[in-house]
């Protein structure tokens, strides 16, 4: 279901540049439910979301710095799906492997930018959120085979 709905923001958000709020629930739900039950303890699970909120919050103040001091918006560089995007990451992963996966998402969208700018000029900008949500699908869909183990830790 989070593999769908997540393909489902990707086409959102090359084909229409945004994203529909019930999508963004229904995945963060559905990558919160999946994240509950592996880890079946809530006090676990609230402090893994907190402490990558915290990862969040550290990585955007950083850059809502950089936009003050390049005296540009920090509004035009990052949408609303990306930072409710941010979130489901944090939902959805361990505190000890957010960093990594999270980073590696990142990387993930610049190149596949840099390759499909070449293909495909529609827009200028990084569809940040659809590129993270195919990281996201990619990432379920190997994490759910269970010979193959995406824990870093």
């Amino acid at each position: 279901m989070a593999v769908a709905l997540s393909l489902v923001v990707v086409y959102q958000d090359f084909r229409f540049r945004e994203i529909h709020l019930p999508f963004i629930i229904f995945l963060g739900l559905t990558v919160g439910v999946r994240k509950f039950f592996l880890t079946s303890l809530l006090e676990l699970f609230f402090i893994d979301f907190l402490i990558n909120v915290a990862i969040c919050i550290m990585l955007l103040a950083t850059l809502r710095t950089y936009y003050f001091f390049r005296k540009k918006s920090f509004k035009e560089s990052i949408g609303n799906g990306d930072l409710l995007l941010f979130l489901i990451f944090a939902l959805g992963m361990d505190s000890l492997d957010f960093p990594i996966h999270f980073t590696l998402a990142l990387v993930f969208s610049l190149i596949a930018h840099i390759l499909l700018k070449s293909f495909y000029i529609r827009h200028q900008t990084i569809p940040l959120a659809g590129l993270m949500c195919l990281y996201l699908s990619t990432f379920l869909i190997i994490d759910s085979i269970r010979f193959i183990s995406l824990k870093i830790w």
